[in-house]
C-alpha cells in the first residue's frame, strides 16, 4: 500500500523492511551480507533508518529501529552465505524435500 504522497505508508514499512531483507539474502553478494550484518549487530536506529530511506520510507513509522525480527536476520545472513557459495538455483534445489 502506498500513500498518496507516492511513498510506502506507515503500514507497510515493516513490511518492506522484511522484505528488503529477504531480497538482500537472495543476492548471495557480499556487500548484502555486511548489511544483514550491520543490522543485526546494531541497535543504532541509524541503520534501520538507512534501510528504511532506502525503500523509499524515510523515517517514518512508529519507529526506526528494527522492525524486522532478528531470528529473520539472522536466516538472511545464512541463506545470503548458502547462496553465494552454490548459487541461487542450487540454493532452492536443496531446500526442496
Amino acid at each position: 500500500m502506498t500513500s498518496l504522497a507516492g511513498g510506502p505508508s506507515a503500514a507497510t514499512t515493516p513490511d518492506l523492511s522484511k522484505y528488503a531483507v529477504l531480497g538482500l539474502a537472495l543476492s548471495g553478494h557480499p556487500k548484502a551480507a555486511e548489511k544483514l550484518k550491520s543490522l543485526q549487530e546494531s541497535s543504532r536506529p541509524s541503520a534501520w533508518a538507512s534501510l528504511r530511506t532506502m525503500l523509499g520510507a524515510g523515517n517514518s513509522g512508529p519507529d526506526t529501529k528494527s522492525t524486522v525480527p532478528s531470528e529473520v536476520i539472522s536466516e538472511a545472513l545464512r541463506a545470503n552465505e548458502e547462496i553465494a557459495d552454490k548459487g541461487l538455483a542450487e540454493y532452492y534445489r536443496g531446500s526442496r524435500p
